[in-house]
């Protein structure tokens, strides 16, 4: 009897050390893994985010909304009536003063006041670098008025028709010029990203004498008097609202948004970025975002830290909760009395401190583990996330059990 006590005693104290260092170990592991959290690092979500945002927008609409808005711009302006007339006016006048007849009858006119710079936009589709987004975004392009005085146009013509030869004769002064039509070609940009554009001008008429049924002029690239934007075909105005608003600091910036407040997480880590197509980059953050930390001396990547971890505080828990049930069906004595284990030691301070240790330490490390890699997708975050569910779960169950350990220690008494 007295050896069977005594193994029993010795059974007991070597489960208590068990549960001791168990213990022990769980607050190692768990105050190891907070410092991980709080580990100084780079958060790329931000600047990865606004990648995963340029990713998402068309250009292809963009120019096909800007090609619609061309053509409505073109039929409905009301320089499509006043322009010719002017045009007629500035004809006449400048025929009369090179000893021409003017026609008496106005003639159709096809006037085009409006240009979109498509070939930049088809640049940005080629390269498609984050630096060249933001370039493109900051330049806020749109589709552009573009103004040739008449009289300057009128005056070209008629310098030309006054050298007009056709099959070897010469138009005499004094021709009655007859069927006068206009027609002017869309403005493009002669380069992209310049602000010059070439502009075609024909002049379709006839000659009564010598009779000639039909002759033009052509004028290329006659002076533009003036240009201007119409700010609602604006690149920033035809982005989604919502969509600005993730890739503009607008609360830094007044509409038109200037370079500097473009991308405000991207440049943050510009120099990694800013030659990369927005694929390239998000790629690179990513790899960034993964690097290795260090855990217990050594150098770990942080995917295993982060599933690791929390597998390590589950398993601890589940093996401590273990011992503690073995020790409640083993400890009939007063085994439990002078054994000095934190959940066993008299008064408030250390059930305060036992209720840190198995509650709060390993809820509040986990979670803030999550939280700080939470840049880190796929399965890794998933096991992370279960495996912190069912560690929250034990050491809820764990923390039960020893509250019954102590009260049978007490009923000892």
């Amino acid at each position: 009897m007295v050896k069977n006590g005594i193994s029993e005693k010795c059974q007991a104290e070597e489960s208590l050390k068990s549960a001791r260092l168990t213990h022990w170990m769980l607050i190692l592991i768990c105050a190891t893994l907070l410092s991980a959290a709080f580990h100084q690092r780079q958060d790329y979500s931000g600047a990865i985010n606004e990648l995963e945002d340029i990713c998402k927008i068309n250009l292809d609409e963009f120019i096909e909304y800007s090609r619609q808005e061309v053509e409505t711009l073109g039929n409905g302006l009301d320089l499509g009536t006043v322009y010719p007339k002017a045009f007629h006016s500035a004809m006449e006048h400048e025929l009369r003063k090179a000893g021409f007849v003017p026609p008496s009858v106005l003639g159709s006119h096809e006037v085009f006041f409006a240009a979109f710079d498509e070939e930049q936009v088809k640049n940005l589709q080629k390269t498609r670098t984050v630096k060249y987004f933001r370039d493109f975004l900051s330049q806020n392009i749109g589709i552009t008025f573009v103004f040739v005085q008449p009289e300057t146009l009128a005056k070209a013509f008629v310098e030309k028709i006054k050298v007009a030869r056709f099959k070897d004769v010469n138009i005499p002064s004094g021709s009655r010029i007859n069927g006068m039509k206009l027609v002017m070609s869309h403005p493009i940009y002669k380069e992209p990203s310049s602000n010059d554009f070439y502009i075609k001008a024909i002049l379709l008429y006839s000659v009564e004498e010598p009779k000639i049924k039909s002759a033009l002029v052509v004028v290329d690239n006659p002076p533009v008097a003036m240009t201007s934007t119409y700010e609602d075909t604006r690149f920033q105005n035809w982005l989604d609202e919502d969509l600005l608003s993730k890739l503009v600091n607008l609360s830094h910036s007044e509409p038109p948004y200037r370079t500097e407040a473009i991308f405000p997480n991207l440049l943050q880590v510009w120099s990694l970025v800013k030659d990369k197509t927005p694929e390239e980059a998000k790629r690179v953050l990513s790899e960034k975002a993964q690097r290795k930390i260090s855990f217990f001396g050594v150098e770990i990547d942080v995917r295993k830290v982060v599933v690791a971890g929390p597998l390590l505080v589950l398993v601890l828990l589940w093996y401590l909760w273990c011992l503690v049930l073995h020790l409640r069906h083993i400890c009939k004595d007063d085994s439990l009395r002078n054994f000095p284990w934190l959940p066993l030691l008299v008064g408030k301070p250390a059930w305060v401190l036992c209720a840190i240790s198995i509650l709060v330490l390993p809820t509040l490390t986990l979670c803030l583990l999550c939280w700080q890699f939470r840049d880190i997708n796929g399965w890794t975050r998933y096991i992370s996330m279960i495996v912190t569910v069912l560690s929250v779960i034990f050491s809820i169950i764990c923390w039960r059990d020893m509250r019954k350990l102590w009260q049978s220690k007490r009923d000892m008494r």
